[in-house]
């Protein structure tokens, strides 16, 4: 990339995971910025450490697809409860997640729409 432009790549990457030095250590660089260093996952010595945000992001995109498993199921009447359920916020997310995951298992074979 010419002028210090980034790829769409090395974009991705560094919203995912930006240190300027020491990622341990907010506090190793310039404060110039005023902004410690931004990462969803650290180093560590067997690969990835995970952080809160990190899980909170897998946990929302394993939702998504538990929620489209259901759709392609044909578990329309299922899915519009649960969804006016966490709409209405009777219920905490955890057990609308654990009915999520009856419910695609009950009834794997179902005809999709």
């Amino acid at each position: 990339m010419t002028n210090g432009a980034l790829s769409p790549q090395q974009q991705r990457r560094q919203h995912y995971f930006a240190p300027r030095a020491d990622p341990w250590n907010d506090f190793d660089e310039s404060w110039s910025e005023n902004t410690p260093d931004y990462l969803m996952v650290y180093p560590g010595p067997r690969g990835p450490v995970p952080t809160r945000h990190s899980e909170a992001v897998r946990e929302g995109w394993e939702n998504y697809r538990l929620l489209t498993l259901l759709k392609q199921r044909g578990r329309h009447a299922e899915l519009a409860a649960l969804l006016k359920a966490y709409a209405a916020g009777t219920e905490p997310v955890e057990i609308l997640r654990l009915r999520a995951l009856r419910i695609a298992a009950a009834a794997p074979n179902a005809a999709r729409r």
